[in-house]
């Protein structure tokens, strides 16, 4: 049904894609928000020229890890 709406035709690819069984989402863990809030955080810091790559996910993992660790207990 999608398929046939052209005005969702840029959107095939995704949907055909979509269908993978590879395809999955983020897993759940008790420290998700805060990942994918360091993770926007840093993301942003290197879009504006504040930061390198390699310097933000440093600082997500710096900021996430001592969580993951905390929630393996």
């Amino acid at each position: 049904r999608l398929r046939k709406d052209e005005a969702l035709s840029t959107m095939w690819d995704f949907f055909e894609r979509a269908k993978s069984p590879n395809l999955t989402g983020f897993p759940n863990s008790v420290y998700i928000n805060e990942y994918l809030q360091a993770l926007s955080e840093e993301t942003e810091k290197v879009l504006k020229g504040q930061s390198t790559a390699q310097d933000a996910m440093n600082k997500v993992a710096e900021k996430v890890q001592p969580l993951a660790d905390k929630a393996k207990k």
